[in-house]
């Protein structure tokens, strides 16, 4: 199977991750409030994937889908710090909210890289020979 094609179905993984997540703080916080602020619930709900993500990210550079699909993001410019995390997930959000721009431009990098990872100096390799 070639890169690209293992990139999607990680992307569509990580989408049913996500969508879990979604449920699960949804019920939360309306078993909490009992009535729903939407300003408030959909930035908890941009807020809690993000943290869910980040982490993965800082400790071992791969989510629950990108070890089931044998992939890890690196960074090259040997910024590890949080902060870097937590702009690449923005970073990514903005691709996804530009009608998926970000993403898409994977299909014609060279080497590649979706456009926030081109800009930021980090990439997602392959594990599997």
């Amino acid at each position: 199977m070639t890169y690209k094609v293992r990139c999607f179905f990680c992307l569509l993984y990580e989408m049913l991750s996500i969508i879990a997540c979604w449920f699960l703080t949804t019920f939360v916080y309306l078993y909490i409030n009992e009535q729903a602020n939407t300003l408030f619930l959909q930035v908890l709900l941009w807020i809690t994937p993000g943290i869910y993500l980040v982490y993965c990210w800082a400790h071992g550079g791969q989510t629950l889908a990108m070890k089931s699909w044998g992939l890890k993001l690196v960074i090259h410019n040997k910024n590890n710090s949080i902060l870097f995390y937590i702009y690449r997930y923005c970073m990514a959000t903005f691709g996804l909210v530009f009608f998926g721009a970000g993403y898409f431009h994977m299909l014609f990098d060279k080497k590649n890289r979706y456009f926030h990872d081109r800009i930021l100096g980090s990439e997602i390799i392959s594990l599997q020979i």
